[in-house]
């Protein structure tokens, strides 16, 4: 009963959203755009610093994006936090896992075009993110774990290309796709040296330290696709869907991938 009733809900919210929506008009002159939406991510990672083994763990996620538009250039800045408890085949809750960044771009528009109520443009630019990611042990006596606890922080300066497909003026489809060309990386080194005790009592201090790596050193891509409907004006319902993908070979390797499917909303103003 209670999933019939649920059913019948998102049915009569649909269709309501979809008769608003139909009387919307796509106000152009709005240059700012909020977004916030919540999830969660299918995060998976292998830390050889920590373990052999991959871990991995469907955490709480989050992000945060503000887009100021003028005439053919986009300023976006964007957060993303995710955490949570990662496991291995073999126990569960032995890691806590952190990862999170914070980005600035700036994309000029290299293509426009509209036809039949619809528009398309693609964007070509570049910006800054810091991305990290922390693994903290919870069981160091457990025989799969080194015991110690892990990093990797980058700063970087990343190549982006984008595009939005706006449709009958209610509907939009963004992509975001975009790497580093230029970033520093930070990782523990093989023993527990004086840097190691440091991080331990404040993880930020890590992000000071780093050495230089370029694209074709190792791979690493973040993309985001996105669907908005605009309730009015001044409202749309996101979905979203952000991939990233990070590695490094820096002491020990570390390679880390995560799906983060999220829902939420925005503000044109």
């Amino acid at each position: 009963m209670a999933k019939k009733i649920l059913s019948y809900l998102c049915i009569y919210i649909i269709l309501t959203a979809d008769v608003i929506a139909q009387n919307i008009t796509f106000n152009e002159n709005f240059n700012n755009t909020l977004t916030l939406n919540i999830g969660v991510n299918d995060f998976h990672i292998k830390d050889e610093r920590i373990s052999p083994l991959i871990f991995r763990g469907i955490l709480f996620s989050s992000y945060t994006s503000y887009k100021y538009r003028d005439n053919k250039f986009t300023h976006d800045v964007e957060t993303f936090i995710s955490l949570g408890k990662i496991f291995s085949t073999f126990n569960q809750n032995l890691v806590e896992q952190f990862a999170g960044c914070i980005s600035y771009s700036l994309l000029h528009q290299i293509y426009n075009v509209d036809y039949a109520n619809s528009n398309i443009n693609l964007n070509l630019g570049a910006g800054i993110k810091s991305f990290v990611s922390y693994e903290n042990t919870l069981d160091p006596n457990y025989f799969i774990l080194s015991g110690e606890d892990s990093w990797y922080w980058s700063h970087s300066l990343n190549l982006i290309f984008s595009g939005v497909y706006n449709i009958v003026n209610k509907h939009s489809i963004n992509f975001q796709l975009s790497s580093p060309f230029i970033r520093t990386v930070s990782r523990p080194d093989f023993s527990q040296n004086q840097l190691y005790y440091e991080v331990e009592s404040n993880h930020l201090k890590a992000a000071k330290y780093g050495d230089i790596e370029f694209l074709w050193n190792d791979f690493v891509i973040f993309s985001n696709l996105s669907y908005v409907y605009n309730l009015s004006k001044h409202i749309g319902l996101n979905i979203s869907y952000n991939f990233y993908y990070a590695s490094t070979h820096k002491t020990q390797f570390m390679g880390l991938y995560s799906n983060n499917f999220l829902l939420g909303g925005g503000w044109q103003f």
